[in-house]
Order: structure tokens, then C-alpha cells, then sequence
């Protein structure tokens, strides 16, 4: 799991929220980063996070 910083743009056209492309390119890339298991791109991008199943 990733936490990527982006800028939500609101405004009264219909088409808000946005992202800007230069969000949508950063986004993309984690993506397909973490899909390839490359930590060291995706973790300059954000912050990644280990998720660990908890039994009870």
C-alpha cells in the first residue's frame, strides 16, 4: 500500500475534483512500481506501507 501526496483541485466546473496530470503521471508510476516490486522508485514517490494480516 502507498500514500502518494496530490493536490485535489475544486472548482464550480463539472469536472471537479481534478488532479493534476503531473498527480495522475506520479500516481501511475507508484503504481506500476509497486506492481514490479521496486520499492526504491515507488518508496521516492511515497510512502509505502506493509500491511500484516492480525489473527486472533
Amino acid at each position: 500500500m502507498a500514500e502518494v501526496e496530490v493536490i485535489i483541485t475544486y472548482n464550480d466546473d463539472e469536472w471537479s475534483p481534478y488532479l493534476s496530470i503531473e498527480d495522475v503521471e506520479k500516481l501511475d508510476t507508484v503504481r506500476f512500481a509497486l506492481c514490479q516490486n521496486d520499492l526504491e522508485t515507488s518508496s521516492k514517490l511515497a510512502i509505502i506501507y506493509r500491511l500484516t494480516p492480525i489473527n486472533f
